[in-house]
């Protein structure tokens, strides 16, 4: 499902503008790829868990056939890629999701109707992200690496937002301003843009972070 509303709006974003060349500047869409990693990785992951589940019930080892079936199994096996992708999406996916959403409602959104693709993008992706964590997921949220690899999906964006903006001549976002958001306003108002990330990386990002952390917990205790 969380992979069906990432194609839903990438693709009404990009029939709505004709092929807007505009998508990628955005981190509500860089974040959707990412959340759309995941799902495929935690799909890629779980199918295969179902089959060698179904395997091993199979091959139910009998008593004279024990010794031989284990030590025929390697003391150790290569991690599959796709588990390496899911364990570093899986708590930036969430957290990055949890962030747009507050920024979006909290910061950027002006009272005006709401497109049914921005809705998914900043609310459905972060809703259904909140059920996968309670309902399906069984991995743990609750290390520094996690935290860090979400700084670092979160930085490298900043980096590009700061080269877009100021690097690249006549840079605009669609409706031709000058930046990509208005209150990261690098030109313009560097001072403002430059409180507005540290107060997302000192307040915004943690809360995020204890919001799936959170969701994580009471997955645990129910």
């Amino acid at each position: 499902m969380i992979v069906v509303f990432v194609v839903f709006v990438l693709l009404e974003n990009l029939i709505s503008s004709d092929g807007t060349p505009y998508y990628l500047i955005f981190l509500t869409n860089w974040t959707g790829l990412l959340t759309g990693v995941y799902a495929v990785s935690f799909c890629a992951c779980f199918v295969r868990a179902v089959r060698e589940d179904v395997d091993n019930h199979e091959d139910f080892p009998t008593p004279q056939t024990t010794t031989t079936t284990t030590q025929s199994i390697p003391s150790s096996s290569p991690i599959p890629m796709r588990a390496k992708i899911l364990w570093l999406t899986k708590a930036a996916a969430p957290v990055s999701q949890f962030l747009i959403t507050i920024m979006y409602w909290g910061l950027l959104y002006d009272g005006s109707a709401v497109r049914v693709a921005t809705f998914v993008a900043h609310g459905g992706l972060s809703f259904m992200m909140a059920a996968e964590l309670v309902a399906t997921a069984r991995m743990p949220i609750n290390n520094l690496v996690d935290a860090l690899i979400t700084y670092v999906f979160l930085y490298t964006y900043l980096a590009f937002n700061i080269l877009y903006t100021l690097g690249i001549p006549n840079a605009s976002n669609p409706d031709g301003d000058p930046y990509v958001y208005g209150i990261l306003d690098w030109r313009s108002h560097p001072t403002r843009s430059f409180i507005l990330v540290v107060a997302t990386t000192i307040v915004i990002v943690p809360f995020s972070y204890a919001c799936a952390k959170a969701l994580m917990f009471l997955r645990n205790k129910y």
